[in-house]
């Protein structure tokens, strides 16, 4: 979480990046956060299998 919000911080408030760029970035963040989000759901199912 702490690599994620020093990341985005740097993208949002140190660069002057173009909107587009911005805009790609943005996406691709939303897709990795989906990514985990995913992952984070198959681990919980692993563990639950493995608790019971």
């Amino acid at each position: 979480m702490e690599f994620w919000a020093n990341l985005e911080h740097r993208l949002r408030y140190k660069k002057d990046l173009d909107s587009d760029i911005l805009t790609q970035i943005s996406e691709e963040l939303t897709d990795c956060a989906e990514t985990i989000s995913d992952l984070d759901n198959r681990m919980q199912k692993i563990k639950d299998i493995i608790d019971n």
